[in-house]
């Protein structure tokens, strides 16, 4: 995993070999699209489980996620508010 700040404000996150057999399987099978429809929005859910924004110690304004299953990386790009003055 690596972790880069392209800005004060924007963090990219890159995962790589985190697919389970049963994702990699659909993907064998043809079902990239479906399986992006189901991953998305459970992944949503698992970032804010586990509260990034008390870590940062910053507001995320958007979250954005990505996937090249046929290398098995993932990208999380993270928007943050501004810092308070």
């Amino acid at each position: 995993m690596g972790i880069y700040w392209l800005s004060d404000r924007t963090i990219l996150i890159r995962r790589s070999g985190i697919m389970v057999r049963i994702e990699q399987k659909l993907i064998k099978n043809g079902f990239v699209e479906e399986l992006r429809l189901a991953k998305g929005p459970l992944e949503l859910q698992v970032l804010e489980e586990v509260n990034l924004e008390d870590a940062l110690k910053r507001t995320i304004s958007e979250i954005f996620l990505e996937w090249n299953f046929e290398n098995d990386v993932s990208y999380i790009v993270l928007l943050l508010e501004p810092k308070e003055r």
